[in-house]
C-alpha cells in the first residue's frame, strides 16, 4: 500500500536484518514489529533510538498489552499500533507512516533551515572577525595598502596609506586616486595604469604624491591583480610605501657626486694648466695624456697613445736610476724624481715627476700615472749658476793667487821703508827736529796700517783658497780668554775702558786653538777699537743645550744699525768709518767669520744703536761632532 502511494519501502525479516539496513540507509520512517525472530521490537528500537533519538517509529503488535505501549512510547517510539482481527491497523498504518514522514520530512527541513541561519550567522560572525582582524593588521601595517577597481577608483584604503600620502581615508576612498599624484608625474603614472590595468602582470612604479599641504611625498607602488572565476581582472590590490627619506638621500648623493665631480673637473683643469700627466699600462704604454704633455713633448695624442714611454728616453740616465724607478713603483710605491726626456723635434726638456702606481679592486697594480711639472728653465739657471760659479771660482782663484803675489811683492819695500824710518827714529848721531820726528811717525803709522793691511789680506787669501790646516788639540775656554783678555788689556786701559770677565765654568773642547784665538782677538780688538770712553767691554762664555761652545764679547759703543748689520762680514766695507780717526783694514770681521766656518761654528751680532754691540760664536767640540757623526 505504500509503495503505491509513491513511497519507497525496504523490508527486513528480523532485527539484525532491519539495523543492518538503518545503517546502510536514510528513512524517514520505520514501523517495527513487536515479534521478530532473534530479537524482539523493543530491542530494535532500543538500539535505533540510541542511534537517533529523534527517529520516528511506530511499533506494530497484535501480542502486546498496555505495559507494552508504556514500555514502547517511554522508550520513544512515536506511534503504537495494535494488530486487530479485521486487519483495520492496516488501513490505519499507511496514514500514521505518511503523518509521520511529512512531519519527520517538515522537523528536517525545520533543522536544516536552523543549521542554514546558524552557518550563515557563524559565517558572517567570522567574516566580521576577520574583516575586523583584517583592518587591524592593515591599519597597523607600516605601508599603505589599497584596492581600486578597474577604473582607477579606491574602494578601500589603510591609514598608513592616507598617512603616507598626506590625505584621509575619507578623501581618498571612492576619488580617483591619479588627482592625488604630484602634476609632474601624474601622466605617466596614469598611462602605465591604464597599459597595465587589464593585464595579469604585477604593476610598479615610483612616483610622488602632491600632500593636502603642499608637500612633496615619494612613494613606491605596487598593485597584484584581483581575478575572477572566469578569468577576467576585476580590480587591484597594491601596497603603497613612503621612499621620500630614500629619494631624498638619493638626491643628497647625486648633489654631492655632481659637486665632487664639478669639482674634480676643476682640480683636473687646475692641474692639465700646470702639469704634464700622463697615465700608462704596467708595460709602460701610454694609454692618455693631456694637452700640455703633447705640447712640451710636440707629439699629438695619436702619436702617443699605445706607444712604449721609453720613446722620450734621452740617455741622460743610468741603467740603475731607471732600475730604481721601475722597482719603486712595481713595488706599488710612488716614485719621485727628475727626468730629462726627448723632444719629437729632437731637442730636450726636464721634468719633476711623481709616479703613483694604482692597484685594481683586487690589489693587482694596473696603471701608472705621471704628473710632472716642466723644470727646464731651471735646469739651464742651474747649468748657468753651475758655469758661473766656476767661472768665479776660478777668479776668485786668479784674485787670490794675484792678491798673494802682490802681497809678497808689496812688503819686501814695505819693510825697507819701515826699516828706514826706524833707523831715523832711533838715530842717536843726529837728533831729528820735531817736524821731521813728526814726519817719520807717520811713516811708521802708515806703515804700519799697509802692513797689517797686507797681512790680513794674505790671511784672506790664505783662508779663501782652502789652505787653512787645522790643528786639533783640547783647549781650555777659560784660560785662552785670559790669555786674549791680557793682550788688549794695555789698550783698554789707555781708553779708560773696563773689562768684565764673567764667571763660567772651567769648560774644555777641541778645536784649533789658534785659529780660536785669532777670532777672539779681533772681536776683542774691534770692541775696544769702537767703544766710548771710560765704557766696558764683556766677555762670557758658556755651553749650548746641544753641548757647543758660545763666547759673546759686549761693548758699550755706538751700536750698530740694524740695516748695516748684514754688511758687518763684508770685506772692506767698514759702514762709514773709513774717515773717522779709528784705524782698520775692514776685513777683520771677514776673516772672523771664515774663520769660525772653518771651525765648523756660527758668527753673529745683536746691536741697538746708542746701547752698543754684542758679538757671539758658536763652536762645535770636534771631537764629539766626529763620534756622534
Amino acid at each position: 500500500m505504500l509503495e503505491d502511494r509513491g513511497h519507497s519501502v525496504d523490508i527486513a525479516a528480523t532485527g539484525e536484518e532491519g539495523l543492518a539496513l538503518f545503517a546502510s540507509s536514510t528513512y524517514d520512517v520505520i514501523a517495527v514489529d513487536y515479534l521478530l525472530p532473534g530479537m524482539n521490537g523493543i530491542d530494535v528500537c532500543r538500539k535505533l533510538l540510541a542511534d537517533d533519538p529523534e527517529l520516528p517509529i511506530v511499533m506494530v503488535t497484535g501480542a502486546g498489552d498496555q505495559n507494552l505501549m508504556i514500555e514502547a512510547l517511554d522508550l520513544g517510539v512515536s506511534q503504537y499500533v495494535v494488530k486487530d482481527d479485521q486487519s483495520v491497523y492496516l488501513k490505519l498504518l499507511p496514514s500514521v507512516i505518511e503523518n509521520l514522514s511529512r512531519r519527520t520530512t517538515a522537523n528536517r527541513q525545520l533543522r536544516l533551515a536552523e543549521e542554514t541561519r546558524q552557518d550563515t550567522m557563524e559565517q558572517a560572525k567570522k567574516l566580521e572577525e576577520a574583516r575586523s582582524l583584517f583592518d587591524t593588521l592593515s591599519n597597523a601595517a607600516p605601508i599603505g595598502i589599497f584596492y581600486s577597481d578597474n577604473d582607477g577608483i579606491a574602494q578601500y584604503v589603510n591609514e598608513a596609506l592616507a598617512a603616507v600620502t598626506g590625505h584621509t581615508v575619507e578623501e581618498l576612498t571612492g576619488e580617483p586616486w591619479h588627482s592625488k599624484i604630484h602634476p609632474e608625474d601624474r601622466n605617466t603614472v596614469t598611462d602605465n595604469w591604464l597599459e597595465n590595468v587589464h593585464s595579469e602582470e604585477d604593476w610598479n612604479i615610483e612616483f610622488r604624491f602632491l600632500r593636502s599641504d603642499g608637500t612633496v611625498a615619494w612613494v613606491s607602488g605596487h598593485a597584484s591583480p584581483q581575478i575572477s572565476a572566469d578569468g577576467k581582472v576585476i580590480g587591484h590590490v597594491g601596497t603603497i610605501m613612503d621612499i621620500t627619506g630614500r629619494k631624498n638621500r638619493e638626491a643628497g648623493l647625486e648633489r654631492r657626486i655632481g659637486e665632487r665631480s664639478r669639482e674634480l673637473d676643476f682640480q683636473k683643469t687646475a692641474l692639465d694648466e700646470h702639469a704634464i700627466v700622463s697615465t700608462t699600462n704596467i708595460k709602460g704604454d701610454i694609454v692618455q695624456v693631456n694637452e700640455k704633455f703633447c705640447e712640451i713633448s710636440g707629439y699629438t695624442r695619436d702619436e702617443l697613445i699605445g706607444q712604449n714611454h721609453r720613446m722620450l728616453k734621452s740617455g741622460e740616465h743610468s741603467i740603475e736610476f731607471y732600475r730604481d724607478l721601475w722597482g719603486t713603483i712595481t713595488s706599488g710605491r710612488p716614485w719621485h724624481g727628475e727626468i730629462k726626456n726627448n723632444k719629437k723635434d729632437g731637442g730636450h726638456y726636464w721634468v719633476k715627476a711623481t709616479i703613483v702606481p694604482f692597484p685594481d679592486e683586487n690589489g693587482n697594480l694596473f696603471q701608472y700615472v705621471s704628473i710632472r711639472t716642466d723644470i727646464t728653465e731651471r735646469k739651464q739657471a742651474e747649468a748657468a749658476l753651475l758655469q758661473s760659479k766656476a767661472m768665479a771660482e776660478e777668479a776668485s782663484l786668479a784674485k787670490s793667487r794675484f792678491l798673494s803675489s802682490m802681497s809678497h811683492e808689496l812688503r819686501t819695500p814695505l819693510n825697507a821703508i819701515l826699516g828706514f824710518a826706524q833707523i831715523l827714529e832711533m838715530n842717536n848721531e843726529k837728533t831729528l827736529s820735531k817736524s821731521q820726528m813728526e814726519h817719520v811717525d807717520h811713516i811708521m803709522s802708515g806703515g804700519n796700517h799697509l802692513l797689517e793691511l797686507i797681512n790680513k789680506v794674505l790671511d784672506l787669501t790664505k783662508i779663501e783658497s782652502g789652505k787653512t790646516v787645522l790643528s786639533i788639540e783640547p783647549v781650555q775656554i777659560n784660560e785662552l780668554c785670559l790669555e786674549c783678555l791680557s793682550l788688549i788689556d794695555y789698550q783698554a786701559k789707555h781708553r779708560g775702558l773696563r773689562i768684565k770677565r764673567e764667571p763660567g765654568t772651567h769648560i774644555s773642547i777641541s778645536t784649533d786653538c789658534t785659529l780660536l784665538k785669532q777670532i777672539l782677538i779681533n772681536l776683542l780688538s774691534n770692541a775696544v777699537k769702537y767703544n766710548r770712553e771710560d765704557g766696558s767691554i764683556t766677555l762670557s762664555c758658556a755651553m749650548t743645550p746641544d753641548n757647543q761652545i758660545k763666547i759673546t764679547v759686549t761693548d758699550t759703543g755706538k751700536g750698530i744699525a740694524r740695516n748695516d748689520q748684514d754688511k758687518l762680514f763684508e770685506p772692506f766695507d767698514r759702514l762709514g768709518k773709513e774717515a773717522s780717526t779709528i784705524e782698520g783694514t775692514g776685513i777683520g770681521l771677514t776673516i772672523c767669520k771664515k774663520l769660525t766656518e772653518v771651525l765648523g761654528g756660527r758668527i753673529g751680532v745683536e746691536s741697538e744703536v746708542g746701547k752698543g754691540s754684542t758679538f757671539w760664536i758658536v763652536i762645535p767640540d770636534k771631537e764629539t761632532a766626529e763620534n756622534s757623526g
